[in-house]
């Protein structure tokens, strides 16, 4: 071992000397190896991981790495001095990627996927947001805290998986939205604010929880006679529980993105005679302004 730490990120390694050894063991035949990998930033052919059998003229080596300094996934398998090689540009920087490559006779594959965890959406539309706008969203940003963070991802082999983090997401959202109204029905002095904040929620989150939603449902099938759930090859579309899920899956589609945007459509049309005044009463409008952005 040299220079790697194990820390709450994981296995750090630096990306340029930093290795650690792992004990020897016998292997052929269809092979797949599975990591979940984050780069901070592209060195010129990071490993992920190398192993062979030596350095010699006819050893034996897989191996996984970034090509030069570029995202690209790089999956090779070499036998003596001849290899075959894929490429795939998947990589993203800071983000945590499952990365599962196999290989069976003359047949490499790549399957990668950005793990879709409970953080805001990092691009919102450009928008002249108001000021009490920018309030509402900046208390609602502690839906950015993600406790799955705060477990190690590349030492930790607990059983967290995709169902639990999509679990936690939906109820997180929805619990906070019902929290809000709630506070707001008990304080009709802060009724506004506090669906503002709620709408807010829904707004900055929408897009990631909908589209970690549909994760559920898509599998792959792979050369072995399995089916793997797309977003997270740990999970087996052969289980029992997979239906259960699909079920949950589209209940949680009901409400996002269903349930929401149809709550949007009602919001604007009970203000419709408010939104048809002129700019300057909208802009004077505490009840309008906030919801502009809709």
């Amino acid at each position: 071992m040299n220079g790697p730490t194990c820390s709450a990120d994981g296995l750090s390694l630096d990306g340029t000397d930093d290795w650690a050894d792992i004990d020897d063991w016998e292997w052929g035949g269809t092979t797949s190896f599975e990591v979940y990998v984050k780069y901070e930033s592209f060195n010129s052919q990071s490993r992920v991981f190398d192993f062979g059998n030596g350095m010699s003229s006819d050893s034996n080596n897989v191996f996984l790495y970034n090509y030069m300094a570029t995202s690209e996934i790089v999956w090779g398998v070499l036998q003596g001095s001849s290899g075959k090689y894929l490429l795939m540009s998947s990589y993203d920087s800071s983000t945590w990627t499952h990365v599962v490559v196999t290989v069976s006779d003359t047949t490499m594959k790549i399957f990668a996927a950005a793990q879709i965890i409970v953080n805001l959406p990092t691009i919102v539309p450009a928008m002249s947001i108001p000021d009490n706008m920018k309030e509402a969203m900046k208390a609602a940003s502690f839906l950015n805290v993600d406790v799955f963070n705060w477990v190690s991802v590349g030492c930790w082999t607990g059983g967290v998986g995709y169902y639990d983090k999509t679990l936690y997401m939906t109820l997180a959202t929805t619990g906070s939205c019902a929290l809000f109204i709630f506070i707001g029905g008990l304080l009709k002095k802060h009724r506004s604010w506090c669906f503002t904040i709620a709408i807010t929620i829904t707004y900055l989150v929408l897009p990631t929880v909908t589209t970690t939603i549909f994760g559920l449902f898509p599998c792959d099938s792979l050369d072995n006679d399995s089916s793997m759930l797309r977003k997270d090859y740990s999970i087996s579309c052969f289980d029992g529980d997979k239906r259960f899920w699909v079920m949950c899956g589209w209940l949680m589609v009901l409400v996002f993105p269903i349930g929401v945007v149809a709550m949007y459509n009602l919001v604007l049309r009970s203000k419709k005679a408010r939104l048809m005044s002129s700019v300057v009463e909208r802009l004077e409008d505490e009840e309008i302004t906030p919801l502009m952005f809709l």
